[in-house]
């Protein structure tokens, strides 16, 4: 069952929280591939991207948090899953400075993951952008976040966030018209 809405998730996860183990089931569904694609912009690697998201579910499934509102359902999952990466690199000898661990870092692409030729032209467009820029179109176009939800997972102020969209819309533009690709 698809989650249609934030207040939804939120809701799910709460049922969950009291024990229907379905609702559980429905968010780990709705949300694992757009979670490990995000974790993946910081580790590089699919595999172990899909590993620490399946951990981020793991410790939800354990630790039961308290979920409390102030952001949505998906900024709270994503940031969560954004510190967990970010302890496994700093396990795995890798620290990230601190604008790394805001705007997450990535080479190549999931082609497989996209199956029209204008995603894949997106997405690859979107690699050619600097991280802070690829991090924030992904979060905003991929994951339909706004910005508000963005400037709390990436921790950038707002009105940089414009700015960087403007930037990163403008490189967009300009690549895919080369490829001959209209959005």
């Amino acid at each position: 069952m698809p989650v249609e809405t934030e207040s939804k998730a939120a809701e799910l996860y709460e049922r969950f929280r009291q024990g229907d183990k379905a609702a559980f089931e429905s968010l780990v569904l709705e949300y694992r591939h757009s979670l490990a694609l995000f974790i993946r912009r910081f580790v590089s690697d699919m595999d172990t991207a899909e590993d620490l998201a399946a951990d981020v579910f793991v410790k939800l499934l354990v630790k039961k948090p308290r979920y409390k509102g102030n952001a949505s359902f998906k900024t709270w999952l994503f940031t969560a899953g954004r510190n967990l990466a970010v302890d496994h690199l700093r396990k795995h000898g890798r620290t990230l400075t601190e604008e790394e661990v805001r705007q997450g870092h990535s080479e190549g692409t999931e082609d497989s993951f996209f199956k029209s030729e204008r995603k894949r032209a997106l997405y690859r467009a979107l690699n050619t952008l600097p991280r802070d820029e690829k991090q924030l179109m992904h979060l905003i176009y991929i994951e339909d976040l706004g910005y508000d939800h963005a400037e709390k997972v990436l921790g950038v102020p707002k009105g940089k966030l414009y700015a960087m969209a403007r930037r990163a819309k403008g490189t967009l533009k300009d690549i895919l018209t080369k490829e001959g690709i209209e959005f």
